[in-house]
């Protein structure tokens, strides 16, 4: 009996010491096939779907949110760059190391880029994904010898202003879309040729929401996202560009919104999106209605949309003549920043605003409680009423977003003004009725003059004929 017993046992032993071995020689092959054998070099990209110029639906998601470009359906953990093979017939695009972001370090500074011939073809690289606070596209900045000089202000030093053309600029451009799926939405960068081949998506998207959440805000109250309002089917003018400059100058946001049916079309706007694509079209109708009651005036539905669109997505409103004239980063850590036009009204040309501030939901109520068909009553008057009413829930920036004010605009048209204290500066364009390009500017000895080339060149002198 115990002779049978050992024998068995030895079996059993030996039969362990070989699944022990088979298992070992398995873990060592699998590993080698691991390392070695099936290392990704490339992710075929499938279901690439974009609306081009002609095209002018929208495409529907799962959702039915209107969205520019189909989801990428990648089947591989931690893509963070794709470079665009556009020569391959396969559509094969090759997988870049992954890339740390930097959002919260100093905003890059931007170099000036002279190119010597019209639309310059500059190889650019799709199937970037993009999450930065700051704006990754301020290559064609120019940089100044000197930055603007604020302690001086008699325009006897002239400057050598470099030749700036908005007809030069790349055929090809980047262009900016969502990607919502993965833990998190995020941008992603294709290549067009087409200026009007912009992202699309309606008003009150989630997932531009929920992307704007995870790369526009840093640590920040308020992300970095600029809004503009455009309701025509027209160009875009000289200020209004002069507009969007500044704001990419001085801000360096993450993202521009464009609210309304259209998008500017002209030759400052095919500038600007092939310098700067990270442009977004929200689109949406007028308001003609709030609160169920009938808008006196159209400036009414653009005080509605601006105060909607920082509701549900925050960030900077902008008017189109509103001139940012230096960074806004120390206003973005309040919930919210608005600034007096007058001593008994606020401005709203330039509004600061985290998402769904309380602030400006007593501003949107008084459209329901309290909606006046005057003019300016619940534009201006009623949220200077407001910020005494619950001064813990804003914070009051001066006279620094529109001084000079609407009653001084001879200060801007026709003199000087020192406008070292200014955030920005209200150009108030409506009934100003010189001819103004970028020829003009370099000699115009005005406050208008001075704040162009402050925009354009990073220093507001004149410059040398």
């Amino acid at each position: 009996m115990l002779r049978a017993y050992k024998t068995v046992s030895n079996k059993k032993r030996s039969v362990r010491s070989t699944l022990s071995a088979i298992l070992l020689t398995c873990s060592v092959l699998i590993n080698i096939y691991l390392l070695v054998l099936v290392p990704v070099k490339t992710v075929k990209i499938r279901n690439i779907v974009t609306l081009k110029d002609k095209d002018l639906d929208y495409l529907k998601n799962n959702q039915g949110e209107h969205v520019n470009q189909i989801d990428l359906d990648l089947e591989i953990n931690e893509v963070k760059e794709i470079y665009n093979a556009a020569d391959s017939k396969e559509q094969n695009y090759v997988v870049a190391p992954e890339r740390k972001e930097n959002k919260d370090k100093n905003v890059p500074k931007a170099k000036a880029v002279v190119h010597d011939k019209k639309n310059s073809v500059d190889k650019i690289k799709g199937g970037l994904e993009i999450c930065s606070e700051y704006s990754q596209w301020t290559n064609y900045l120019v940089v100044p010898d000197k930055p603007t000089d604020l302690k001086n202000w008699n325009f006897k030093t002239k400057a050598a202003c470099p030749k700036f053309s908005v007809d030069i600029y790349p055929t090809q451009r980047h262009k900016v879309s969502l990607r919502c799926n993965g833990p998190y939405s995020k941008f992603v960068t294709s290549v067009t040729t087409s200026t009007r081949d912009i992202t699309s998506v309606e008003f009150g998207n989630i997932c531009l929401s929920e992307a704007i959440d995870n790369c526009c805000l840093g640590k920040k109250a308020v992300p970095n996202v600029v809004h503009f309002i455009w309701y025509a089917d027209k160009e875009l003018g000289y200020f209004q560009f002069i507009s969007f400059m500044s704001a990419l100058r001085f801000l360096k946001p993450c993202l521009f919104l464009i609210h309304g049916l259209y998008i500017p079309k002209g030759k400052y706007w095919d500038y600007f999106v092939s310098i700067s694509p990270n442009v977004i079209h929200v689109v949406r109708e007028k308001p003609t209605m709030v609160f169920g009651k009938k808008l006196a005036y159209e400036e009414h539905a653009s005080d509605i949309m601006r105060i909607e669109a920082l509701k549900f997505y925050g960030g900077i409103y902008l008017d189109f003549d509103e001139i940012v004239l230096r960074p806004l980063e120390p206003l973005r850590k309040y919930d919210y920043t608005q600034g007096h036009e007058r001593d008994v009204t606020m401005g709203s040309q330039l509004v600061i605003s985290k998402k769904n501030a309380t602030f400006l939901n007593h501003w949107y109520n008084s459209y329901r409680d309290d909606y006046r068909k005057s003019w300016a009553w619940n534009a201006l008057w009623v949220p200077d009423k407001l910020s005494k009413q619950y001064p813990n829930l804003i914070h009051v920036e001066g006279y620094n977003f529109t001084r000079p004010n609407w009653q001084q605009v001879n200060l801007i048209f026709n003199q000087n003004y020192d406008w070292s204290t200014n955030y920005g500066m209200h150009l108030y364009i409506r009934w100003y009725k010189n001819e103004t390009n970028n020829v003009i500017i370099r000699t115009l000895n005005t406050t208008i003059g001075a704040v162009c080339r402050h925009v354009l060149f990073g220093n507001k002198e004149l410059c040398v004929k």
